[in-house]
């Protein structure tokens, strides 16, 4: 694989599905300071780490395919975005900042066709597959989860109020719901991509969120769509979302025949880049525009972006990344030109793509394949309504029964933890179970019914047994202890059962 100044130039493509078996949270740095917002996609950093992790459960760091395919940029993981829920199954695109929805009825206008539209319109957030005439949006599940700040000191095991610095505060995690499906794409030379898929097998399950030790594991399953490398041309890249299969297999549709003195480009994925004193900064790299198209005279007309901060957490050094300013994925930029511009150089740009950290997708951008697409018409509505539906006399609806389960479930939980700061108070730390030994009984429970369990408990080594003996619980004339699971649930089922509840 060989490297050119910021990487190695990719020659194929290879596409993989991932489907969620937890909620995943991806951290969006902007917004709520008590609020953890995800962000609705998997980044290209995010699988890169992922992938790099796996590698390295079996290899070294100083392993020379190691180096050239992660360090050196021989391999370059785009982001992941949402599977288009139709049969095509395809790689759905950032919805492009240019295309707004007018408030009177949902019609669809485009800015770079009809500029001097200004009736009352709205943004668009999300994914969709555009094509002409037709653009057909998808959005992610996500969900909240409401928590509070916890003791330094973990024998206390619940949310306090003045006893903590800063009064138990209330913060909210949102987090991409399971079951849902991404795809993405990995770019490189063919030797590379062979090389990946020999020791990263179908069926592969990956972590690609934040808070991997909690709920939120961002646990996926990898799943390969080509059956091998596939070459890049200027009809097949990672964009189809732009264009039917129809129109790539017979060549048409490119948008670089009708070129003329008219560039458009889309971003795909943020573009970090630094201005001309060497700081990050959220704008459009013309010079190095220019110099890809070998042109001299380059004109930014018009353009429709937005910006963000993009950051990440690196677990090698167990540091946070250095927060970037980026161009967000969607940004469109109209640029005039004077000069020849060959197909040829519009396909290098769409290859290489430009900007920095392009080895974890960024920077990626489509040359024209956005402008002529005659979007006029209605939004396709693909998305069902989540209001809930009239129930019958005398049903409960199930969002209703959902509400109450949860509150029936967190009133269980926190009379546990109350329970257990109880039992933590007159027992020295020493003596408490650590987190390790509390997942490995959680496991033993989840998994076991209650008599195969005690056989578990009962088969630890005395270390262990003598620990988890040390804190017997007690409740209404009920003594019981953790060598005894049966109890357990004689308890939880006489909790949910209280009629106070």
């Amino acid at each position: 694989m060989g490297t050119g100044k910021d990487g190695a130039a990719p020659t194929h493509f290879e596409r993989y599905r991932l489907i969620l078996l937890a909620p995943a949270v991806v951290p969006d740095l902007e917004g709520d300071p008590n609020k953890l917002t995800t962000r609705n996609y998997i980044p290209g950093s995010n699988l890169w780490g992922a992938v790099a992790w796996a590698y390295l459960s079996g290899h070294t760091s100083t392993d020379p395919a190691f180096q050239r395919a992660f360090r050196s940029g021989g391999l370059r993981f785009l982001p992941a975005f949402p599977e288009s829920a139709d049969e095509d199954q395809r790689r759905l695109i950032p919805i492009p900042h240019s295309i707004r929805e007018k408030k009177d009825g949902g019609t669809l206008i485009d800015y770079l066709e009809d500029p001097e539209d200004h009736e009352a319109v709205r943004r668009m957030k999300g994914f969709a597959a555009i094509t002409p005439g037709h653009m057909k949006t998808q959005s992610v599940e996500t969900r909240l989860a409401y928590h509070h700040e916890r003791a330094q000191d973990r024998r206390k095991g619940r949310a306090l109020g003045s006893e903590v610095l800063r009064g138990g505060t209330l913060f909210v995690y949102e987090s991409i719901q399971p079951g849902q499906v991404f795809q993405g794409v990995v770019l490189g030379d063919e030797e590379g991509l062979n090389w990946l898929r020999r020791w990263l097998p179908e069926g592969q399950t990956m972590q690609v969120g934040r808070s991997r030790s909690a709920e939120y594991g961002g646990q996926a399953r990898l799943e390969w769509i080509d059956s091998g490398p596939v070459e890049m041309s200027a009809t097949r890249c990672e964009w189809q979302g732009f264009r039917e299969d129809e129109a790539l297999e017979d060549g048409e549709g490119t948008g670089w025949d009708k070129i003329g003195s008219r560039l458009i480009i889309t971003t795909l994925s943020s573009l970090l880049t630094v201005n001309e004193r060497g700081h990050p900064a959220a704008t459009f790299p013309e010079e190095e525009l220019r110099e890809v198209l070998g042109v001299e005279k380059l004109t930014l007309l018009r353009s429709y972006t937005r910006t963000e901060l993009v950051g990440g957490y690196d677990a090698h050094l167990n540091l946070p990344r250095q927060q970037w300013p980026a161009v967000t994925a969607g940004s469109v930029f109209e640029f005039g030109f004077e000069g020849a511009v060959t197909p040829d150089r519009l396909f290098l740009l769409e290859r290489d793509g430009l900007g920095l950290r392009r080895e974890a997708g960024f920077g990626r951008v489509a040359v024209n394949r956005h402008g002529a697409l005659g979007l006029r018409g209605e939004k396709a509505k693909e998305i069902a309504s989540d209001v809930p539906s009239p129930m019958p006399d005398g049903e409960i609806p199930e969002a209703l029964m959902d509400f109450l389960n949860g509150i029936v479930r967190l009133r269980c939980q926190d009379g546990l933890r109350e329970f257990a700061r109880e039992i933590a108070e007159g027992v020295p730390l020493k003596q408490l179970p650590t987190g390790a030994l509390l997942s490995r009984v959680d496991l033993i429970l989840s998994q076991n019914d209650f008599a195969r369990a005690s056989e578990i408990f009962a088969s630890l080594r005395k270390p262990a047994r003598e620990k988890l003996g040390a804190c017997p619980i007690e409740f209404p004339a009920v003594r019981f202890s953790i060598r005894r699971p049966n109890r357990l649930m004689d308890f939880l089922t006489e909790t949910v059962q209280d009629p106070s509840l």
